[in-house]
């Protein structure tokens, strides 16, 4: 073979590009892939050796297994993900309770001493925890006159005692939200089959010719160890994990690597 007949075959793979996954079942689209700081893709195919007669040395072999996963990390989360993983769609645009923690107030030094909580307007029913900031105690609620280390609540407005003024406090307390966007996990997670397309710029290291690579797989689930990790100075890196099945195709194909000049 010559060297420009075999230039075909070099591949050097620019960037990490981007992917979606589609439902098997209707070809919708489930989540993407966008801005992926890494993805790894392996498959391996087990043989084993078959040993007859009097000889010591295998005659031949057998394929025992085929194994395939796609490891991506990447840069954004598609909330969408959850459905792939759990069978679960996300929810836009719904009521929902939110949990603000630890906001400072100070109780004012003179009277009143009152502190109105900052979203007070859609604080729920739930009991605030109340603290003094210098960790000397959790105040308790009452309904009548408070004394020191405890206050009242109306409409979002806490009351304290004289004998507290001027003290730091850090208060936890439920409000609602009209409108949340939500992804469950759920404690009966459903399968998700889908195809998974990976299309990521190359460079013919021989002629320098650019073009596209998709990466095709034709069955596989979201699947294995995901995590979400947030680090100090640095955006949160999600991890997703897919695992390769036989599509049952009538040409056998589990995946196809695709190369478009």
């Amino acid at each position: 073979m010559t060297a420009l007949a075999g230039q075909k075959r070099y591949l050097t793979f620019k960037g990490v590009g981007k992917g979606v996954f589609n439902a098997l079942s209707d070809g919708s689209r489930i989540f993407d892939v966008i801005k992926a700081t890494d993805i790894k893709f392996a498959w391996e195919v087990k043989t084993k050796d078959l040993v007859g007669g009097d000889s010591i040395w295998p005659f031949g072999q057998m394929v025992t297994e085929a194994t395939g996963s796609v490891a991506i990390t990447e840069g954004t989360l598609d909330m969408n993900v959850f459905q792939a993983q759990n069978g679960t769609a996300p929810e836009y645009g719904v009521a929902t309770t939110f949990l603000e923690i630890d906001e400072r107030q100070t109780i004012p030094a003179t009277s009143a001493y009152t502190v109105t909580l900052e979203y007070a307007a859609t604080i729920t029913a739930d009991v605030p925890l109340v603290r003094f900031l210098d960790g000397t105690g959790t105040l308790a609620k009452v309904t009548e006159a408070p004394a020191t280390g405890e206050y009242s609540i109306a409409a979002g407005v806490l009351t304290f005692a004289a004998a507290d003024a001027g003290k730091q406090l850090t208060i936890d307390y439920h409000r609602t939200i009209a409108s949340a966007d939500i992804a469950s996990a759920v404690a009966s997670p459903a399968i998700t089959y889908g195809t998974y397309y990976h299309t990521v710029k190359y460079m013919n290291p021989i002629t320098g010719v650019e073009g596209l690579g998709q990466l095709v797989i034709y069955r596989c689930t979201y699947n294995g160890k995901n995590e979400l990790g947030f680090k100090r100075g640095d955006a949160a890196t999600p991890a997703i994990n897919l695992s390769v099945y036989d599509p049952g195709r009538a040409d056998g194909k589990v995946f196809d690597l695709k190369r478009i000049s």
